[in-house]
């Protein structure tokens, strides 16, 4: 087999990032040596410009709609127009998707490369809400009485057992962040009884039926009972989870079968109605979102209004297409960076996989029990075990310097090469350093230690009418990974998503037979 053969296979699909505005619109703004307050107010005034910007920050759209309006001081209107140039810089040239700055689209492969974006105004939009706004939503409408009684409720799913005590993740909000923290409690033969018949669900009258059983008076039980709702132990079936549908559909569906919910089923149907209508079109006048936020606050769950509303851009271009030679020199790419890639003998996890063989050897353990940082091992290798406490974590010690401490330079045969070249293109005047495949002919490659599927990020550059390719490298454990975040918004990307995870599956049949 040649060694230099990629073994990878490129899927029928790509996605493309783009920002919302182009280029050109960029030049333009900027073709005078200074740009004019009338040259920004009239960006400004542009509809889709506008409502970017309020679901960006809604705190700087306020303050440009006081500053067009003349209500700004000199040094406020200095700081507003520079943030607002900023933005407008972003809108035309960082293709990282946020808000309606920029998107995604499903491309595909043919014999050339032709991407054509569409006028801004054809893209479509996905928004929803907040998911931390929904959780502590979803929390609030938990707490109420009429509705606890009727859902279920399941064990805690991080639940585990250390000698005599129960550990599980609890968490908790302040200033609208969430906070993780575990906790311990003593185990008993009521909790394990309790946790048995929540297993398949269960609501809180058959929960404290099983104490009752016990020959505990119902007092006791159904205090008992609420103690382990409050605490978290028993979570009910109103709590998100990993993967599923978007966690306002699952609070509705959950909703919708209890008999005494129609007042918050009317709500979110009402929420819901009123974000789909959003999606219709571009270009929505910011008091909409003021209007629906203020409905929002029909429900006592706070939010703060700079995060409540989450977008994603859905680009529609005429076309979008790239080469199959371009993938190809991306392919030859892909075994140069193999090459220049050493193999990593101690990062995180590799010191992870020692401290697991050496205490644990081969048996299988429960992960949630291994990550413990005070029965376990956690993961991080080389701090100090067991020593947390919330009061100081947070507090950062400045270190001494240790002006004696050695310091060691790594040089290999690849900063060889490097040198030699910087050296040649310092002698001769040179702008560029220029790197061959001959170059690096003798280097070992290596694909064994490498996951089933990659994604790498590139840009294409025009250069003299020369289709050139800047291409950092690929990573991650999977093609999946940087895909995940728009699978909810874009069908296509969804089920290219699924087509990848599937791939991954049938090369992997052990999985299913672990599961």
């Amino acid at each position: 087999m040649n060694k230099n053969k990629n073994p990878y296979k490129f899927f029928s699909n790509y996605v493309l990032r783009t920002p919302l505005l182009s280029f050109d619109y960029y030049k333009k703004l900027t073709q005078d040596e200074y740009v004019s307050d009338e040259a920004l107010k009239e960006c400004f005034n542009d509809p889709l410009i506008k409502e970017s910007c309020f679901l960006a920050s809604p705190t700087l759209f306020f303050e440009l709609e006081k500053w067009v309006k003349g209500e700004l001081d000199t040094v406020k209107e200095d700081k507003v127009r520079l943030s607002f140039f900023k933005y407008l810089t972003r809108m035309c040239t960082r293709c990282t998707p946020f808000g309606l700055f920029a998107g995604c689209s499903l491309g595909s492969f043919g014999d050339h490369t032709s991407i054509r974006n569409s006028s801004p105004v054809q893209n479509k939009r996905h928004t929803r809400l907040d998911m931390n706004y929904l959780v502590a939503l979803s929390q609030d409408i938990s707490k109420k009485k009429q509705i606890r009684e009727e859902l279920m409720f399941f064990p805690n799913t991080s639940i585990y057992q250390t000698g005599d005590q129960i550990r599980y993740v609890e968490y908790y909000y302040i200033n609208n962040i969430r906070q993780h923290h575990v906790v311990e409690v003593e185990n008993s033969d009521y909790l394990q009884k309790i946790f048995a018949k929540a297993k398949v669900g269960a609501n809180i009258q058959e929960l404290t039926e099983v104490l009752i059983e016990e020959e505990i008076s119902r007092e006791v039980a159904e205090g008992f009972i609420e103690e382990l709702l409050d605490s978290q132990l028993l979570i009910s079936e109103l709590e998100p989870s990993v993967s599923g549908p978007e966690f306002m559909s699952h609070i509705l569906e959950v909703l919708k079968k209890l008999k005494n919910s129609n007042e918050e089923v009317k709500l979110l149907t009402d929420i819901g109605m009123r974000l789909k209508d959003l999606d219709k079109r571009l270009c929505n006048p910011p008091n909409t979102y003021i209007s629906l936020s203020d409905k929002i606050k029909d429900n006592p769950t706070p939010f703060d209004i700079r995060f409540l509303f989450q977008t994603d851009l859905e680009l529609r271009p005429e076309e979008n297409k790239l080469s199959f030679s371009l993938m190809k020199s991306l392919k030859r790419g892909m075994v140069l960076m193999n090459k220049l890639t050493l193999q990593k003998t101690d990062d995180n996890l590799s010191k992870f996989k020692e401290a697991f063989l050496e205490r644990y050897d081969e048996r299988e353990m429960q992960l949630s029990k291994v990550l413990d940082v005070e029965t376990g091992i956690g993961y991080i290798q080389g701090g100090v075990i067991g020593d947390f406490n919330p009061l100081v974590d947070d507090i950062l010690l400045p270190q001494q310097d240790d002006f004696y401490r050695k310091t060691t330079i790594v040089h290999n045969k690849i900063h060889q090469i490097l040198e030699e070249k910087l050296i040649h293109c310092e002698k001769t005047n040179g702008k560029k350093v220029v790197f061959t495949k001959n170059d690096f002919d003798d280097f070992p490659i290596n694909w064994d230690d490498l996951p089933d599927t990659l994604s790498g990020m590139i840009r294409i550059v025009l250069e003299d009418n020369c289709e050139k390719i800047l291409f950092a490298g690929m990573s991650g454990s999977s093609a999946a990974n940087l895909l995940g975040r728009f699978c909810h918004g874009d069908k296509k990307i969804n089920d290219y998503t699924q087509k990848i995870v599937d791939t991954e599956a049938e090369m992997n049949p052990e999985w299913k037979r672990r599961t």
